[in-house]
């Protein structure tokens, strides 16, 4: 291996799970940083399951991989990252929300957000006293501190303590594929043949109360869409949270073939079900960024999204945005994109206007230039005194 070449680490364990906005965000930015930086750097992914991690790379995407043996969380960041930045000679490391306690290199951490924060009557006791305190450390004790909206720069800023200049953003994206032109009446046939599904309203997103299913849920009774319409969720319940649950599959059982729920699809499935919807809906009412609407947008799907948190712009949206505090609101303007979508051209210039704004290529220059503009590490300083 090349020692001109800035060695860089990142912790990939959130690849090997369930599906989620964090494992997007390190997936996407870092295909788009091989792409454009992969000659001067040498990457490595840590995590346990090797393949779970190249599976998602395809194989033009160079890198090494570090196997983790990990025990408890304090073992992990005390013990085994120091060790193996140490033992790897790496020069920089990419963790997201907490980083190790020993510090043998640049540390970069990404905060998506501290929603638990501004919003912790949505969170468990148990959830926001861990986090406040770890998050908090890791972000002060980090070289290069990121995260990934105006919104949530604001919000870290204020609670941590951390002037806004020292806060860096890399807006989350779109991946190219989900702006591919398709033929929606095939897909749509596709999916009622194989899952039943068909003139659906499509809401994609983790059970968590603050991502407001009941409300979604509510409107589907309320304005009696069961009648014409089915609904669908796609998503796991990650928290555990037993009420929301009991919500959903009380509903699968009030609706059967009307309601669906999917817990995790792959990839391919949940394209199919952004271009096959009739409408997305995403009533969140706190969000760090917010992709799924993005993602439905690029497929040419009317989309109606919450105009709050970070949300506040996606101000492409236009009349489709709305207030998550006002159910009368929602209702009326479900009824509206349900009786009267957009018209094709409308949505285009939406999915245009989101594939200007947001670049994972963008991104991956703000970490490129971030590390650059720093000092160099101690492992590269060697290198350089070897030089001479």
């Amino acid at each position: 291996m090349s020692k001109d070449k800035t060695r860089l680490l990142i912790d990939a364990r959130v690849l090997e799970g369930e599906a989620q906005g964090s494992a997007t965000y390190l997936r996407e930015l870092y295909r788009a940083f091989m792409d454009a930086y992969g000659k001067q750097y040498e990457l490595f992914f840590a995590a346990e399951n090797e393949q779970a991690i190249r599976d998602q790379f395809p194989e033009q995407y160079r890198f090494g991989f570090i196997p983790l043996h990990t025990g408890s969380r304090t073992r992990l960041y005390g013990q085994v990252f120091p060790k193996l930045i140490k033992e790897w000679k790496i020069d920089w490391a990419h963790f997201q929300y907490m980083v190790p306690f020993f510090k043998k290199c640049g540390h970069i951490v990404t905060t998506h957000d501290v929603l638990f924060l501004d919003f912790p009557q949505q969170f468990p006791w148990t959830y926001r006293t861990s986090r406040r305190v770890l998050f908090k450390l890791a972000f002060w004790n980090s070289d290069i501190k990121v995260t990934v909206s105006d919104y949530s720069k604001r919000a870290i800023s204020q609670h941590f303590g951390v002037r806004g200049e020292e806060i860096v953003v890399t807006p989350n994206a779109v991946r190219a594929q989900y702006f591919e032109e398709h033929d929606k009446g095939e897909i749509r046939q596709e999916l009622e043949a194989q899952h039943g599904i068909k003139d659906f309203v499509l809401f994609v997103s983790r059970l968590e109360q603050r991502k407001n299913h009941r409300l979604l849920l509510e409107a589907f009774e309320k304005l009696k869409l069961y009648e014409d319409y089915q609904l669908v969720f796609v998503g796991n319940n990650s928290l555990d949270d037993e009420d929301l649950q009991g919500l959903v599959e009380e509903s699968l059982r009030k609706y059967p073939g009307r309601f669906h729920w999917f817990r995790q699809v792959e990839e391919g499935l949940l394209m199919q079900l952004y271009r096959g919807a009739k409408a997305f809906v995403y009533p969140s009412l706190a969000e760090g960024f917010g992709i799924p609407p993005l993602e439905a947008a690029a497929c040419l799907v009317p989309t109606l999204c919450a105009s709050n948190t970070a949300m506040t712009d996606f101000t492409f949206f236009g009349e489709n945005l709305f207030d998550a505090g006002q159910p009368e609101q929602f209702l009326q303007k479900l009824q509206n994109v349900l009786q009267s979508p957009p018209d094709q051209q409308k949505l285009i210039d939406i999915a245009e206007q989101i594939k200007q704004k947001y670049s994972w290529r963008y991104a991956a220059q703000v970490i490129h230039e971030s590390i650059t503009g720093q000092k160099s590490s101690p492992h590269q300083k060697k290198a350089q005194l070897a030089k001479l």
